[in-house]
């Protein structure tokens, strides 16, 4: 089955028509809505009154990564859920919109940003997904010298290879990554930092500050499916999604996707992409509870994914060192709404056996590295998640950090927007010092 990007792309007409309905709020909540500070409302107006090219500068000047957030996106949590047009009618597509003014951008020869005139640093980013870019971006415009080392053989972290590419387009990816090295930033990829006091090594080096964007690399387990040869981890599932498909030989299979967030949803439409014959979500929550968008959950079912909601796993099948079924109950939450402080009981002979050949566990990441890797003034809470203040600052001087490594896991919007607080806080570090 060939899936297709959760909306077809708009062309100039439907686009205004579609900015022609937004009711031009003096206050754009939608704009004070967007953690990136894309400004949709800007970039709308301007798309009312048929300035195209304006509008593909504000998107781009705003959001270095705005072709890739006006694809993935989850504007029902932001943006779209501040529009004031939904009180009355259907909210403004602004992620259709901003992906229509960036590909007109590309299409019709914008010329690239120009980086700053004053030349501080040198500044190391250590990371190349949202967060890392959009500081390096934000950086290179403020004037400073910028590397960003990346331990990947190419840029761009969780949007290259744990994103399916019928939601985010490796040309769409690309052509944001060109814009930020017209900028002057450095990109060295395949150059992993690391080991004990890293983030002393870089200062060491010359680097007058230094950003963490290393994201969330360590995938959550599960107890029960421990060491089983068919378990997969969501970041192992995506990668070889999208690098070697045949190689995970689902044509046909059975496949049992444990978590209800918007990585489990990718990772189940793209076994339905791939040929599973029975793909299964499996959670322990209440369909209304999924961490999912709306439109993941839509994606999801319009592709037949099974939901086996509100379901504890219990015990496993293994025939020939391989998981053949999982076993569990259903079960009942004493407080629906809330389930995150909730308890629950067991429904009475709700039992079931669901066979599988692949599970793949999608219950979210930590990060990778103790404090000690990093630095000794840099903080984590129990989690590992680096603690920082409201302008990204950890506890050693010059040393700032952002994105999914600080927050937990949020949006590609709110990791660019970190990156870019950051980029501000680091320049007025620098000015200071005179580096």
């Amino acid at each position: 089955m060939s899936l297709v990007p959760h909306a077809e792309p708009f062309d100039a007409q439907a686009a205004l028509r579609e900015a022609r309905r937004c009711l031009l709020c003096a206050d754009a909540p939608c704009s004070a809505a967007c953690p990136a500070g894309t400004d949709p409302g800007r970039f709308i107006r301007q798309l009312r009154f048929s300035n195209w090219k304006g509008a593909a500068r504000t998107v781009r000047a705003n959001n270095i990564l705005g072709g890739v957030c006006g694809c993935v996106c989850p504007q029902e949590d932001l943006c779209v859920g501040a529009c004031t047009l939904k009180a009355v009618d259907r909210p403004i597509d602004v992620r259709g919109l901003q992906r229509f003014a960036t590909e007109w951008g590309r299409a019709h020869g914008l010329e690239p940003l120009a980086p700053g005139d004053a030349r501080l640093g040198p500044v190391a980013v250590v990371g190349a997904g949202p967060a890392g870019l959009g500081c390096a971006a934000e950086l290179a415009r403020l004037g400073c010298a910028v590397t960003v080392f990346e331990k990947e053989v190419a840029a761009g972290g969780v949007l290259r290879w744990n994103i399916p590419g019928f939601r985010l387009p490796e040309a769409v990816l690309e052509a944001d990554l060109a814009d930020v090295r017209a900028l002057g930033v450095r990109l060295e990829t395949g150059h992993a930092i690391g080991g004990v006091d890293a983030v002393d090594g870089l200062l060491d080096q010359g680097y007058r500050a230094v950003f963490l964007g290393t994201g969330l690399e360590r995938p959550r387990e599960l107890e029960l499916l421990a060491g089983q040869p068919n378990v997969i981890s969501f970041r192992d599932f995506l990668r070889r999604a999208r690098s070697e498909p045949a190689g995970l030989g689902l044509a046909g299979r059975r496949v049992a996707v444990v978590g209800g967030g918007s990585v489990a949803m990718d990772c189940a439409t793209s076994s339905v992409a791939l040929g599973a014959q029975d793909v299964y979500v499996v959670v322990r929550r209440g369909m209304a509870h999924l961490r999912a968008t709306p439109e993941e959950l839509n994606a999801a079912r319009e592709a037949h994914v099974q939901f086996r909601v509100n379901c504890a796993l219990t015990g496993v099948t293994v025939a020939r060192g391989r998981i053949t079924a999982l076993a569990g109950h259903v079960v009942q939450w004493e407080d629906p709404a809330h389930p995150e402080s909730s308890t629950t009981r067991v429904v009475e002979g709700s039992q079931f056996h669901l066979p599988v050949d692949w599970v793949v566990l999608a219950l979210g990441a930590g990060p990778a590295v103790s404090t000690a890797v990093w630095g000794r003034g840099i903080v984590t809470d129990d989690d590992g998640t680096i603690l920082v203040d409201e302008e990204q600052a950890t506890g050693q001087p010059g040393v700032y950090a952002g994105g999914d490594a600080t927050n937990g896991g949020a949006s590609v919007p709110a990791a660019v927007g970190d990156g870019k607080r950051a980029a501000r806080a680091i320049h007025r570090y620098l000015t200071e010092k005179g580096a």
